[in-house]
């Protein structure tokens, strides 16, 4: 004999195998217990943390590119440094590139304060603190900040002699 817990299981996973993507998210928001608001906050987030991986990733071409044409010879390092690495090991990697050219620390510098501070966000929103995100000192749930994140990350790359 099956008991309450197997029941409601058996349910459940008959349930979601006829669930759309929508459904499927919408279910695992009430199981978290997280809002709508805090729902489009976190993807707020992860789309512009994953925006900022592809400028790392530029970044780093580039300054390769410029340097040794290392990536001539190896064309897989980025791929392994961008593959094999935490978010937070990239910024390092490429921070330690671009101080070792005075000239470039300066134009990056409010790059990486950037890079540091998403990545404390996307710290947080993967260790569950939702009501304690805040980007510089604001918390993300408000529209001005998320249109303030969007604007540093742009004129970040600009200041970096990036294109839009």
């Amino acid at each position: 004999m099956e008991n309450d817990t197997e029941v409601l299981y058996k349910k459940l996973k008959e349930d979601i195998k006829k669930y759309d993507t929508d459904r499927l998210l919408e279910k695992i928001k009430g199981m978290l217990n997280i809002s709508n608001k805090e729902y489009e906050n976190i993807s707020f987030c992860i789309l512009l943390i994953f925006w900022l991986e592809t400028v790392l990733k530029e970044v780093l071409k580039n300054l390769i590119l410029k340097s040794q044409k290392i990536e001539e010879k190896y064309p897989e390092f980025i791929d392994i440094i961008f593959n094999e690495t935490t978010f937070s090991s990239k910024i390092t990697i490429i921070e330690f590139i671009i101080n070792k050219n005075r000239n470039l620390k300066e134009k990056f510098k409010d790059f990486f304060a950037y890079c540091r501070t998403l990545n404390s966000l996307r710290n947080q929103i993967f260790h569950t603190k939702l009501n304690d995100i805040n980007y510089k000192g604001l918390p993300i749930s408000g529209v001005e900040t998320q249109r303030k994140m969007f604007i540093d990350l742009i004129e970040a790359r600009l200041k970096m002699g990036m294109k839009l």
